[in-house]
């Protein structure tokens, strides 16, 4: 004959089952994140963003996007060359051009991407002015116009634009970044220095001889 188990025994197996079933329940599956903490990641990721944006002041982001601007106009400017001119040390320039820019605006996107700053996509308004007054010029004087403005006029601009950076920024990356740039642009303004110059000197001698008096005929006496 079974013996009967004491009630309170019966009590106690009750509670346990009841407290495994409760933990089973409330227990997170391995590998999963519970709402709470999946929430508390993504408030913590939005914190982290917000803070990156407002780590740049007004200022900087303003720096970053005129050397954007810069960049920009050097690398679409330098496309519009390789397609209408045909002087090679205009067109290697051009190149020269579009390949040390594209690099220097990939370092300032990553950059930009990293503080929670904006670029621009496309020239400012004045250099997309200067675009559309070479498409309608041809030769020499395409030429001419491209190496006094997007060459040395631009160049200058550049050099006081990274100049500003270095010295007044408030960013120790965009400082770095400007100071990692400048040797680049400096290098950029004599070689557009040269070329104008070598230029202007070429066009000068073929004036001159163009204009030289006719030689004087035998029967002049």
């Amino acid at each position: 004959m079974l013996k009967r188990k004491p009630l309170s025994y019966l009590l106690s197996a009750a509670l346990t089952l009841g407290a495994v079933s409760v933990y089973a329940q409330s227990a997170p599956v391995a590998g999963s994140t519970s709402p709470a903490r999946a929430q508390s990641s993504e408030t913590a990721s939005t914190s982290t963003t917000a803070s990156a944006a407002t780590s740049v002041n007004k200022e900087d982001r303003e720096l970053m996007r005129k050397i954007a601007s810069a960049n920009l106009a050097e690398i679409e400017t330098g496309k519009v060359v390789q397609e209408k001119s045909k002087n090679d040390a205009v067109r290697n320039f051009a190149q020269k051009m579009i390949d040390d820019h594209t690099k220097a605006q990939g370092e300032l996107q990553q950059l930009a991407d990293a503080k929670g700053v904006t670029l621009p996509t496309k020239p400012d308004s004045r250099h997309q002015a200067m675009m559309k007054k070479l498409d309608s010029l041809s030769g020499a004087a395409f030429d001419s116009t491209y190496m006094a403005r997007g060459g040395v006029g631009d160049h200058h601009e550049a050099q006081t634009l990274l100049q500003t950076a270095k010295a007044k920024a408030k960013d120790p990356d965009l400082k770095a970044l400007a100071a990692k740039m400048s040797p680049a642009v400096d290098e950029h303004l004599k070689m557009a220095e040269e070329i104008k110059a070598n230029r202007k000197g070429n066009s000068e001698r073929a004036s001159g001889s163009s204009h030289s008096p006719a030689s004087t005929s035998s029967g002049n006496k």
